[in-house]
């Protein structure tokens, strides 16, 4: 008789260590722009930390943040390039779009 795994699913664990990447990868750049203020991220920046196993998953990882308002994207001389927001700011702003749909 073959045994069951009562572990999590795949799809579970792949969202989950989405989620501790993306917090990773967002931490890293808090530690950044706390030394260097308004700090802008290229890709090779955010590659560089080594967090995301490629391209693919870094690109999933900065469109994760970008969602939550954690990142601003932004195009710095023809290149695309990310700025991290504050969690409380990326609060304000999730909030204030919220007002805004409402109004409309």
């Amino acid at each position: 008789m073959a045994s069951t795994s009562a572990g999590p699913s795949t799809a579970a664990t792949t969202t989950q260590n989405s989620a501790t990447k993306s917090s990773r990868l967002y931490a890293k750049c808090a530690e950044t722009d706390a030394r260097q203020t308004g700090a802008i991220f290229y890709q090779t920046d955010l590659a560089g930390f080594s967090i995301a196993d490629d391209n693919e998953e870094l690109k999933n990882l900065c469109e994760e943040l970008t969602a939550k308002h954690l990142f601003q994207v932004l195009i710095e001389s023809g290149q695309l390039c990310w700025r991290i927001r504050s969690r409380d700011s990326a609060q304000m702003y999730e909030q204030s779009l919220t007002r805004l749909n409402f109004i409309f």
